[in-house]
């Protein structure tokens, strides 16, 4: 397919309204990265793995810049990544609300994030979202009050898709944050909470670029990683 060049030189922006959509998706997100944090390599990681399509980083770039956009089957592939609808996706139409209504996702904050400050504030403990200037937003999920303190929160949703294992995507900056695992329980009203410390993403985690991915063993009792037990969180405001 020949290049669209505008006079300047420069390749035009094709698909902007897709690249929009696009990265709405990928900021609602629970497991991809940050923009400039490895959000390429994770996309690229992801299609190669679940349906072994192979791209490259700098279609991955004109993807989310505009520049071009992906086939209507690949893209279908693109938006079960992100699990949003693939009309949406495409065209903008869909039997979906936006993922990035701020209804549902208030600041572009995950379903984890938003999960993490309902129960917090139903315990009355005062919570703020960090701003779009806020230089630790790519890590700080939610800043809660806690005996006076201020606690910066990551919340992070598991990919339990792997029986008896969970996966968790981690900012590289961990260390400043308390690092706090969701994942499904037996219900779909129900929900796990784990405080992953610091001891075991600094030895066991595995650096993807932009983001720590950290794989654990799972049942019904505990979750563990080799040596490290990672405890459950049974009272929020004791365990923070």
């Amino acid at each position: 397919m020949a290049r669209v060049v505008s006079e300047s030189g420069h390749q035009k922006i094709i698909a902007a309204d897709f690249a929009k959509r696009l990265n709405i998706a990928a900021d609602s997100s629970d497991r991809c990265p940050p923009l400039h944090r490895g959000r390429y390599e994770w996309l690229i990681a992801e299609l190669n793995n679940r349906y072994d399509i192979g791209i490259t980083k700098e279609t991955a770039r004109k993807w989310f810049s505009g520049e071009a956009r992906p086939r209507a089957n690949k893209a279908s592939q693109v938006a079960e990544v992100f699990q949003v609808d693939s009309t949406w996706l495409l065209h903008g139409i869909g039997p979906h609300d936006d993922p990035a209504d701020e209804k549902q996702v208030q600041g572009g904050a995950s379903a984890a994030v938003n999960l993490l400050a309902g129960m917090l504030m139903a315990l009355d403990v005062p919570t703020a979202f960090p701003g779009t200037d806020d230089p630790l937003r790519d890590s700080v999920s939610l800043y809660a009050v806690i005996a006076r303190r201020q606690v910066r929160l990551h919340a992070t949703w598991g990919d339990t898709s792997v029986k008896g294992r969970v996966k968790f995507i981690i900012p590289n900056e961990h260390e400043i944050v308390n690092v706090i695992g969701v994942i499904p329980g037996d219900t779909e009203r129900c929900f796990r909470l784990f405080h992953i410390v610091q001891d075991a993403i600094s030895k066991y985690g595995r650096k993807r670029g932009g983001y720590i991915e950290i794989s654990m063993v799972l049942d019904d009792a505990e979750m563990q990683v080799e040596d490290i037990r990672i405890p459950e969180i049974k009272a929020l405001k004791a365990m923070l």
